[in-house]
């Protein structure tokens, strides 16, 4: 029954939206290639991802050593950041198997920021060498993590393009992730297992470049968004 439901809801009723609406507003490819799944007509698809311009705070240290003095956190490591819920569905069974394999092979830091069932089984399973729980974090110095990252690690298997990612790319942190919703629209590190993100980050194999970084300026928002609303009214 449970299933019946879920296939009624996907392949019947999320049709309805697409049929009747004129126009649709997706993150990236894997948004449209969903919306035309469900009927929309591509033609009425519009490419509008999260503004990707964010508030001063976030923007590269001038001197990341003394970030990571003010967070008590080592000088001498490389560190990788979590900024999240520490949950299931954010991941964290993969990210705990990418802290072990990499844990095995060289010295790291994983610093998690944030809060949920999972903080205790991390705290239960790595030394605080390797795993520095920071706990609930507030969104007015989540900024100072980022400054204190080389690598921004994202676990999730359920995403569209997340802030936090926008965060850590503002910050000058390159992002490592796994192939969610449309993040392979913004990064070009994308992992599929957690042997592969283990081996990404201990070779450092990976780009700080921002791709299709024109979609995400307020410029472009503006102009495309001033043509959807004209073209509606015609």
């Amino acid at each position: 029954m449970k299933k019946a439901g879920i296939f009624l809801l996907d392949n019947v009723l999320a049709r309805i939206p697409m049929r009747i609406s004129d126009a649709m507003i997706v993150f990236g490819p894997y948004g449209a290639a969903q919306a035309q799944a469900h009927g929309m007509n591509p033609d009425n698809i519009v490419t509008i991802p999260p503004l990707g311009e964010l508030a001063e705070r976030f923007s590269p240290p001038n001197d990341q050593a003394a970030c990571r003095r003010e967070l008590n956190l080592p000088i001498d490591k490389d560190i990788a950041l979590f900024v999240g819920r520490l949950s299931r569905l954010k991941g964290m069974d993969f990210l705990a198997e990418t802290i072990e394999q990499i844990a095995n092979e060289q010295e790291m830091l994983f610093v998690l920021a944030g809060e949920g069932p999972y903080y205790e089984k991390f705290a239960n399973k790595f030394s605080d060498d390797i795993v520095r729980l920071a706990g609930y974090v507030a969104h007015e110095e989540i900024h100072r993590y980022y400054k204190a990252a080389d690598v921004y690690i994202h676990p999730s298997p359920y995403e569209g393009i997340p802030l936090v990612l926008l965060e850590a790319m503002n910050c000058g942190v390159p992002v490592v992730s796994r192939p969610a919703g449309d993040i392979a629209f913004l990064t070009p590190n994308i992992t599929e297992t957690p042997a592969e993100m283990a081996a990404t980050i201990l070779a450092q194999d990976w780009s700080s470049e921002w791709l299709n970084e024109e979609y995400f300026t307020t410029q472009y928002q503006s102009d495309v968004l001033t043509d959807l609303v004209e073209s509606l009214g015609k």
